[in-house]
């Protein structure tokens, strides 16, 4: 009896020395398992930055809206006859003073000007999303530092769509520019909205 427990013994001690020898084998110990934390060397260190731009209209997305304080008996004779042409896809009012178009085969730009000469400025108003182009490169301030650098602008970020009132004479508009940039000057993200007045 006392034989057999003597080898259930050295067995317990070769499986428990073939286990540990195995641990040092692959370089494992308590202390290296389990997740180790990120070294903050790897992550970005972002600021933030704002610049104004003056932005060129380079085109108009496919709708409009036309909005009017006075009879509206021309508005819907002039869509009617662009409609039949084909200069209008579509049109139809979205509210008692609003009219929502979609543009045919005129483009948006010459449909707002037509509309503009036709109509009467005086009550009426044509609203659109026109399609911007910043510069290449702008002045960057940094409120961190209270400096501000050149940077360009790549040109994944330099196209947006903004809100306008169209008029014959808008060829460009004063946008103004947040921006978070990397510490190495990268832009890292903007966001671009149209400076009122």
């Amino acid at each position: 009896m006392e034989r057999k427990k003597l080898i259930e013994l050295i067995g317990s001690i070769f499986v428990a020395f073939i286990f540990i020898s195995s641990y040092a084998a692959f370089g494992v110990s308590p202390s290296s398992q389990g997740p180790k934390p990120k070294s903050n060397s790897t992550q970005l260190r972002l600021i933030y930055a704002s610049a104004f731009a003056n932005a060129t209209i380079y085109n108009f997305s496919n709708t409009f809206t036309i909005s009017y304080k006075c009879d509206d008996s021309k508005v819907n004779a002039s869509l009617q006859s662009l409609e039949s042409n084909g200069s209008v896809a579509n049109y139809y009012q979205i509210s008692p003073n609003s009219i929502y178009v979609d543009s045919g085969t005129m483009s948006t730009a010459s449909l707002l000007g037509y509309l503009s000469n036709t109509l009467n400025s005086s009550c009426t108003s044509l609203s659109a999303t026109a399609k911007v182009a910043l510069p290449s490169k702008l002045s960057f301030y940094f409120p961190s530092s209270g400096s501000s650098f050149a940077l360009s602008i790549p040109s994944s970020m330099r196209y947006y769509s903004v809100p306008v009132l169209f008029n014959s004479s808008l060829h460009s508009i004063n946008v103004s520019i947040a921006a978070i940039v990397e510490a190495n000057g990268t832009i890292y993200n903007m966001s671009v909205s149209r400076v009122s007045g």
